[in-house]
């Protein structure tokens, strides 16, 4: 069976898109708001991490691909939305954009489990290439208005590269700028825009392109990107929405785990975010419980701690450890941690640099957090509670 453009897919078994398509949503009786352009059945068995049982793929094609959704992607119990494989990420040179347009029909641009928040298991899983070295480590401070970045060595870096420098010396609230590479000698990295805000050295040039995956969008308006009971969310090798300005979306999964304690191991949440980058989102990455195979985020920009809310592990069969090892992230921790139902988080926080950091509370126990390196934000300044439990 094949589709044509603007046509609305219902994935009952596998669907394999690999070259550019536009798939347009279809409004229900009575409905103005919510047209849904995938809908994901149930896959034939559970979805694991390498079993390629989603019923609605992106997989490379002979070059790049964009599919363009015009409306959302709603989602069944164990339906989702993958992108390449474990064994086959998604190749630079055959990049796959997932790409919301600003709705033609209907008002939102969504992506969603089909029955709320809490009561649907699905799944995310991406799989792209990533550049060998996706950080630059700074040798030297960067004077606003400089028009150059120094750094260890350039080996890797391309005219038309673009990154993020971090390590802003201002207390105040960071902003959004992107760099871009016009050419480079052994150290040094020539940008335009001049840069906005003096750097401290010790920071890091973070590399946005070069990446297998992108999800991108049109507009910040009325985006919904929430996730019921996630049995995996994992991002390798992914830019997310690196190109948005404006407030949102909150990319979440709201009570990820709750029922799953009595599953196999390998049907239940996992969550995996390793050399991804991530653009300007408000709110919080996942919420609720944590995931019963624990929670790892690595090499990542936009990932990093501090996008957590009301965290809390299920029971005592859960594997419940969250890794942050290694990012950069502007995000607070916000307020208080709600204690664990019924055993509590243990933390692994090292080696991260936290801008605009403002206050926060982690409850946890074998809490591990040394390494890290903070410039305060909201208040002026920043603090963090730890009460191991």
């Amino acid at each position: 069976m094949s589709f044509a453009d603007n046509d609305t897919i219902i994935c009952k078994d596998i669907v394999t898109v690999t070259q550019d398509a536009t798939i347009k949503g279809s409004l229900g009786t009575g409905d103005t708001t919510w047209a849904t352009a995938v809908y994901v059945c149930r896959s034939s068995a559970p979805p694991t991490l390498t079993n390629n049982v989603i019923n609605f793929q992106l997989q490379a094609g002979a070059s790049t691909t964009t599919v363009t959704i015009d409306g959302g992607i709603a989602m069944s119990a164990h339906g989702g939305v993958q992108i390449g494989t474990q064994a086959s990420p998604i190749p630079y040179a055959n990049m796959c954009t997932l790409h919301w347009k600003s709705p033609t029909i209907g008002t939102r641009q969504y992506i969603s489990v089909a029955n709320g928040n809490n009561y649907s298991r699905t799944s995310l899983m991406c799989w792209g290439e990533y550049p060998t070295t996706d950080k630059f480590e700074t040798t030297a401070a960067t004077a606003n208005g400089a028009s150059k970045v120094v750094v260890a060595d350039t080996t890797g870096i391309s005219p038309g590269d673009k990154f993020f420098i971090s390590k802003e010396t201002s207390l105040t609230s960071g902003i959004v700028q992107y760099y871009t590479c016009t050419s480079t000698t052994a150290t040094d990295i020539n940008i335009t825009p001049n840069m906005v805000r003096s750097r401290e050295a010790g920071g890091y040039a973070w590399r946005v392109n070069g990446y297998g995956i992108t999800w991108s969008r049109e507009t910040y308006a009325n985006t919904d990107f929430r996730f019921g009971l996630v049995s995996n969310m994992t991002f390798v090798g992914v830019s997310l929405f690196i190109e948005s300005t404006g407030t949102g979306p909150a990319m979440n999964g709201h009570y990820v785990s709750t029922g799953q304690s009595q599953d196999a191991a390998a049907h239940r949440s996992q969550f995996l975010f390793s050399h991804c980058v991530k653009g300007y989102s408000s709110g919080i990455l996942y919420n609720g419980y944590l995931s019963p195979e624990g929670a790892k985020a690595e090499f990542t920009y936009s990932f990093g701690c501090g996008t957590y809310w009301d965290l809390r592990r299920l029971d005592t069969y859960d594997n419940a450890i969250v890794y942050e090892h290694d990012n950069f992230s502007g995000y607070n921790f916000g307020s208080s941690r709600t204690a664990a139902v019924f055993a509590p988080v243990q933390f692994d926080i090292q080696r991260n640099i936290y801008e605009c950091f403002a206050a926060g509370y982690i409850y946890g126990t074998d809490l591990v957090y040394k390494d890290n390196w903070h410039r305060g934000g909201a208040g002026g300044g920043w603090q963090i509670y730890t009460s191991n439990l």
